[in-house]
């Protein structure tokens, strides 16, 4: 009975290790497809042509500072999307 259970709960600590490695791995995924999409719309992003280094604080900074622009450059450009959408009468907004 005690090696069933020492068993049981080593296999929960090892689902628990791989559901983390997975979920850091989704994670790094979706920060090189956000640099994609800022590469393809700024001028100033360009794709890393190293991979990216998640340990570095340095690291971490620029990243944040990457995501900032990118965010303020899609909510601008949303807002002028709807600016020119309402104007030519395609579509209304009611906000």
């Amino acid at each position: 009975m005690p090696f069933e259970k020492a068993y049981s709960e080593n296999r929960k600590q090892e689902q628990h290790e791989n559901l983390e490695y997975l979920n850091v791995g989704a994670w790094l995924n979706g920060l090189y497809v956000t640099r994609a999409i800022a590469a393809c719309f700024s001028k100033n992003d360009k794709y890393p042509e190293n991979p990216i280094n998640i340990n570095s604080d340095k690291s971490e900074k620029s990243l944040d500072e990457h995501a900032s622009n990118f965010m303020e450059y899609a909510v601008a450009f949303n807002l002028q999307r709807k600016k020119k959408l309402e104007e030519s009468g395609a579509v209304e907004y009611g906000d």
